[in-house]
């Protein structure tokens, strides 16, 4: 009885002894994944200097909006899409952070940051110009985005 009342303890100490190395070793795989992801992240920052930015309104379901990325107003911005493509060069769902806070006229707010949702062929404009989505197509929206203009330039970075 002792014998085995000794074995059931030693078989309990080891158990409780890999149990607790497992889940050290599962923490520190998780870390290192959290580390990879991060550096992942910077290894992608794209900078865009000086890029023209216009204002456009239209309907909450943009390209982007098939894979889970609706336009949403005041809130994200079209860009140049790929040649033949509805393919935006900078991906949907992308965040861009401006280097400076852009004024809207209009709802007079100021922004720093949109997500990629749409996209558009922005002829005339610097490659990784933005568009301004403001809203649906109404009277007032309309006149916000004309307000707006085209005259704009932005530098900002982008994650993708």
């Amino acid at each position: 009885m002792k014998k085995n009342l000794f074995l059931i303890a030693a078989l309990l100490i080891v158990t409780v002894s890999t149990f607790n190395t497992e889940v050290q070793a599962n923490t520190e795989v998780q870390a290192n994944a959290e580390v990879q992801a991060n550096a992942e992240v910077q290894a992608y920052k794209r900078e865009h200097i000086s890029q023209n930015t216009t204002a456009y309104t239209g309907g909450t379901v943009g390209h982007g909006a098939t894979y889970g990325f609706p336009n949403s107003q005041y809130n994200t911005v079209a860009v140049k899409k790929k040649v033949n493509t509805n393919d935006p060069l900078i991906p949907f769902g992308s965040l861009i952070s401006l280097y400076s806070s852009l004024y809207l006229d209009g709802p007079n707010i100021n922004k720093t940051q949109f997500m990629v949702t749409d996209t558009g062929i922005g002829r005339n404009y610097t490659p990784y110009w933005i568009d301004v989505y403001y809203g649906s197509t109404n009277s007032t929206n309309s006149t916000n985005a004309n307000k707006f203009g085209n005259q704009k330039v932005v530098s900002y970075s982008a994650y993708y």
